[in-house]
């Protein structure tokens, strides 16, 4: 089996000069939860819980011909995970991540700095493609809800479209995209007034049933795991 390279927002390590040397810890997810002892009844009653992030950490060695290079290098990433965080790590999923703080620079040699990096993240796999052009269903993957990105294309003549409830009065190709809460056409106009859409299309673990209606559909998503 083949080692997995860790990457940033797509990226290679080495690309922001730094290496993961071991130094990266997932915890577990944040849940919290309530019980309420009834009057009438011997054992408590489990409440509705609530899922949070979970912690993510990644301590990184950066390398430079100086040391200011090398601390150049962790102010550079810093400002570039504070707009975005999409960790790939050795465990072989990826995350969604906030960035939640830094820790101060500490030098290992005159040419290397280390930093380690918090994070708060949800984990998922990697993107999943689905193709449809009748009704059906598909079976999604991982144990939690995930928004789904789905493609639209009218069928020849059709002026609007229907995808399971949703209908788009237009006649031609529709973008629905759960993960960044969009509705663009293929020119990448805003087109949400054109749908009757009260909420964002998800698929739930299994089996997930798919109706067409004027359309083909190209169905996206990220597997999204405890």
């Amino acid at each position: 089996m083949s080692a997995i390279i860790p990457t940033i927002n797509g990226n290679a390590l080495s690309t922001y000069g730094a290496e993961l040397l071991d130094g990266y810890s997932v915890g577990a997810v944040e849940y919290t939860n309530g019980f309420l002892k009834p009057l009438d009844r011997a054992f408590p009653v489990k409440l509705r819980g609530k899922l949070g992030l979970r912690p993510i950490s990644m301590t990184l060695d950066f390398t430079g011909e100086t040391e200011a290079d090398a601390i150049e290098s962790i102010s550079l990433l810093t400002a570039e995970l504070m707009q975005r965080a999409e960790l790939y790590l050795p465990d072989g999923f990826y995350y969604w991540a906030a960035l939640n703080g830094v820790s101060a620079p500490q030098k290992v040699a005159p040419w290397i700095w280390q930093a380690t990096f918090d994070f708060r993240g949800v984990r998922h796999g990697a993107l999943i493609t689905h193709t449809r052009t009748v009704s059906g269903s598909i079976t999604a993957q991982g144990n939690m809800t995930t928004p789904m990105i789905v493609k639209l294309t009218p069928t020849s003549g059709a002026a609007s479209m229907v995808f399971n409830g949703i209908t788009i009065n237009l006649g031609r190709a529709v973008t629905i995209d759960g993960v960044n809460t969009t509705v663009q056409d293929a020119n990448g106009l805003n087109v949400y007034g054109y749908t009757n859409m009260t909420a964002w299309p998800k698929l739930t673990p299994g089996i997930n049933a798919i109706t067409l209606t004027g359309c083909t559909a190209e169905i996206k998503y990220y597997p999204i795991f405890l």
